[in-house]
């Protein structure tokens, strides 16, 4: 179904703070397509580098326009606290994941290699999730929207 970028906010905005979970979320947007001449007033890009364009905040989630011009990546970056949904709208991108890797001769005392483990521990719930996104193609444009639960997951504590 193609909506405009405004029918994806409202459609957001209708769900109750409980309810706004993965499932509900993924299971609310499946077969959505945003039509191309809503999204346009913003989409800006810059060279060599992706931009973040803020279509929509409140107090539950933010829906942004990430532009990503050719060769250009973010870097290795989490989401701590937050849940994140991805589409691409136009072009493609690659993920990479990364797992932070424990070395017990990197602290300094048992306690702080034991705090590591509970953190590290804390990222098979994806709170510290590691990842990179890059636009790996030849020629500018790629576009994804990024909506971001901005309440504190409280859910994980």
């Amino acid at each position: 179904m193609h909506v405009a970028v405004e029918g994806i906010v409202e459609t957001l905005r209708s769900v109750p703070a409980p309810r706004f979970q993965p499932a509900e979320i993924c299971k609310l947007l499946q077969g959505f397509n945003v039509r191309p001449e809503t999204l346009q007033q913003y989409l800006h890009f810059a060279p060599r580098q992706y931009t973040r364009n803020l279509i929509y905040r409140d107090d539950l989630f933010e829906l942004i326009a990430l532009c990503w011009d050719a060769g250009s990546a973010s870097p290795i970056h989490n989401h701590s606290n937050q849940l994140c949904w991805l589409a691409v709208h136009k072009g493609a991108l690659r993920l990479e994941n990364f797992e932070p890797c424990l070395d017990p001769r990197a602290h300094d005392s048992l306690d702080e290699a034991v705090g590591e483990v509970e953190r590290l521990a804390r990222m098979v719930h994806g709170l510290l999730a590691l990842a990179r996104l890059e636009n790996t193609a030849t020629t500018p444009e790629p576009t994804d929207l990024d909506a971001v639960l901005a309440d504190r997951a409280a859910m994980w504590e």
